[in-house]
């Protein structure tokens, strides 16, 4: 059986990142486009649906919808892995006119697919309340988790935290922000990620935004940092939080990400009022005093989280479908 994986492959965003890890390791069942070229990349995407099994969507794109298209006619099962959902997602930015096509596509492919693998069970139990019409088709395949290749050098600034997100509303980072101005200096914060707009949010003494920078700058960037603050009001599953605990970083997370189902998290963990400035502010001063990572990094089983395993999962599903 041939399984057609549909995904990108170039760039940094977090479900590229995750389709370089899961081809690192495919099977020989699995088979992608190669070509670099658009036109080649069309035929070679028609060819290998009409010779594939099964064919499995990963992320929004035209590529992917050119494949159900040709899948369908071909009456082929489709399983879409969903990384976020761009529907809600334009609606917290308020960018639905600008996420038009990105929201007809996700459209389209939620109707179409067999079967939608969402990237943790706590997003999939999101997404079948949010979408209630494709709940009877809405399973959960964890993002895999890989141990650094290598050890990355530590140098921890004492108070320094760091947040990404930029300034997207779903990464709900201004609470954070007000929180570490409400310890009056001891501790300064560093966002990174997209911004809206030429002009970074300012308004903070202690808090900066940073816009987007390269992956390892990025990773020295936790590696000096005492704690990692992600606040998202939704995320699927959350790559920047194991990036955080591979650099050895302290983390506090809200209870809406996707990664706090494997991980071994206490109260002290987890933020559960996402606007709450003053739980915020009180975590993150316990936490900068008492550092967790030590004692989550533990409860990660890099073995049974790898994305070998991953795989091994995926190729199952598909073959599932068909028997």
């Amino acid at each position: 059986m041939k399984i057609f994986f549909v995904g990108g492959f170039e760039g940094n965003a977090g479900p590229i990142n995750v389709n370089k890890s899961l081809r690192n390791n495919f099977t020989s069942s699995f088979i992608y486009v190669k070509s670099s070229n658009k036109y080649f990349k069309y035929i070679e995407t028609f060819f290998k649906t009409i010779f594939s099994k099964v064919i499995v969507v990963s992320g929004v794109g035209r590529d992917g919808v050119l494949a159900i298209k040709i899948a369908k006619i071909l009456h082929k099962k489709v399983v879409y892995i969903m990384h976020g959902c761009a529907i809600y997602e334009a609606q917290i930015e308020h960018e639905i006119e600008k996420l038009q096509q990105g929201i007809k596509y996700e459209n389209f492919i939620l109707e179409k697919s067999d079967l939608i693998l969402a990237v943790s069970k706590k997003f999939s139990l999101w997404l079948k309340a949010y979408l209630p019409q494709y709940s009877n088709k809405i399973e959960y395949l964890y993002n895999g988790v890989e141990k650094p290749a290598y050890d990355i050098e530590q140098n921890k600034v004492k108070g320094k935290i760091i947040a990404v997100g930029g300034d997207r509303k779903i990464k709900n980072n201004n609470p954070v922000c007000n929180a570490v101005e409400n310890l009056c200096g001891q501790a300064t914060l560093k966002v990174f990620g997209f911004i809206h707009g030429d002009k970074k949010p300012t308004g903070w003494r202690y808090s900066n935004f940073e816009g987007l920078v390269p992956q390892e700058q990025l990773y020295q960037e936790m590696a000096s940092s005492e704690l990692f603050v992600l606040n998202s009001i939704l995320e699927s599953f959350g790559l920047s939080v194991i990036d955080a605990l591979n650099c050895k970083c302290s983390i506090l997370i809200s209870q809406y990400v996707g990664v706090t189902d494997l991980l071994n998290l206490e109260d002290s963990d987890i933020i559960f009022n996402t606007n709450d400035e003053e739980e915020i502010r009180a975590k993150i001063q316990y936490l900068l005093n008492h550092p967790n990572y030590e004692r989550i990094i533990k409860s990660v089983d890099y073995n049974k989280l790898s994305y070998k395993v991953r795989v091994n999962e995926l190729e199952n599903k598909c073959k599932e479908l068909i028997q």
